[in-house]
């Protein structure tokens, strides 16, 4: 959704997330009636008088709440003057609103949020070299599809949008740059897929944005990535998509254009819930910036990944993780450290498994040895008649035990 200002508004003191107890709660909500909050990330005009707020990921069917908080430490103009939410001429009052989505479209276009450092090439994953990835939602019925691709031309340097490499041969794919920062896309199946249908059901990569960050863009910065005017078969308006990008280096939590430790602290806060945010990306989701490994949540994994580090064009990469020899646990909101135990003469069968399969990649092995500590944590735990939870878990109990693997 996109909020409108009569005047600008001071993003300096705006957040989605806090860090380290500096920025309290969020500014903006959004609450649906069934599936509760929505994190998602902002992206504010550079005049002031605007924002977008980006889910991550598609809405589902569901009535939704938004509020717009109003505070010196919220939402204010640049001279310091409330927001008057309910426009009754009396500032200090927060925004409240409501909409409901009924329906969720069968087809849809979808491009995915990133961060990428100035000059750096973007490739989602990291470790591909095939560029950001168009992909099709679709309930089997696409022989052609029609789409818009915006984005901020002084951000982001698109080279060019071509066709996946997965298309039939009877799939065109064109483009037509209609102004800086406007790219119109064509997909067209002349013939019928092998079902005898449109392209098959599911999700479908059409063709990968082969792009550069800006040189000169300024660290911190973000822009929205939008897919619109989507229409499938020529007559049938379908669902597009909006995605954010955030100028800074994969890993780079501080956001101060280097790694350091820093960053891999600041990665492990957010892992043991420290944090729910990073302190220079308040009004981003961290897991953007944090989320090295690429496996949708922020872990001590990604802490080890980050400290590991050793440089290269898309930032920390699974060689960069060691197996860790530590591991954290928190009872009743106290930390201790622990040594990982050495159960390599009592590993069970599944566990040599485990080990077995992660032996060429060091990233597998962090998490495998992660996944038996933890194991083995858990059932030290219910002998001593404790609950255990792991760290994707969001509700604790005053006696759960946290765990999640340290770094030495």
């Amino acid at each position: 959704f996109r909020v409108s200002f009569s005047r600008p508004i001071d993003v300096g003191v705006v957040n989605l997330y806090d860090a380290m107890g500096i920025f309290g709660e969020s500014d903006i909500t959004l609450r649906g009636a069934t599936t509760g909050d929505v994190n998602g990330s902002l992206v504010i005009a550079a005049d002031g008088r605007s924002l977008q707020f980006v889910a991550n990921g598609a809405l589902a069917i569901d009535s939704y709440s938004v509020v717009v908080r109003s505070g010196s430490d919220a939402f204010q103009t640049v001279t310091g003057e409330l927001l008057d939410g309910n426009a009754d001429e009396e500032a200090g009052d927060s925004y409240n609103g409501t909409f409901t989505i009924s329906e969720v479209p069968t087809v849809r276009l979808a491009i995915p949020s990133f961060a990428r450092g100035p000059g750096q090439d973007v490739h989602v994953p990291v470790g591909s070299e095939s560029g950001i990835p168009l992909v099709l939602e679709s309930d089997g019925s696409v022989r052609s599809l029609d789409a818009i691709f915006s984005f901020n031309p002084e951000l982001l340097d698109v080279s060019d949008i071509v066709p996946a490499v997965n298309l039939p041969e009877f799939v065109t794919f064109s483009t037509e740059v209609l102004e800086p920062g406007r790219i119109a896309l064509r997909f067209d199946a002349t013939e019928s897929f092998p079902d005898g249908g449109g392209a098959p059901a599911g999700q479908l990569t059409i063709a990968n944005v082969m792009a550069q960050v800006d040189t000169a863009a300024e660290n911190g910065s973000s822009a929205l990535l939008s897919l619109e005017s989507v229409v499938s078969n020529s007559t049938i308006t379908v669902g597009g998509s909006n995605a954010v990008q955030l100028v800074a280096a994969l890993g780079d939590t501080s956001g101060d254009g280097a790694y350091s430790s820093a960053d891999s602290a600041l990665a492990a806060r957010l892992a043991m819930r420290l944090d729910s945010g990073l302190v220079n990306y308040p009004v981003v989701i961290p897991s953007l910036v944090a989320d090295v490994s690429g496996n949708g949540t922020v872990s001590m994994l990604d802490a080890a990944m980050i400290a590991g580090v050793s440089g290269g064009s898309q930032g920390p990469d699974s060689g960069s993780a060691s197996a860790p020899r530590q591991m954290l646990l928190r009872h009743e909101g106290s930390f201790r450290r622990a040594d990982v135990i050495d159960v390599s003469s009592v590993l069970s069968d599944v566990d040599t498994k485990v080990l077995a399969e992660s032996r060429d990649s060091a990233a597998s092995r962090a998490q495998a040895f992660a996944d038996i500590a933890a194991g083995w944590a858990a059932s030290v735990a219910a002998n001593e008649n404790s609950t255990f939870s792991f760290a994707e878990d969001s509700d604790e109990s005053a006696d759960s035990i946290f765990v999640d693997p340290g770094l030495v």
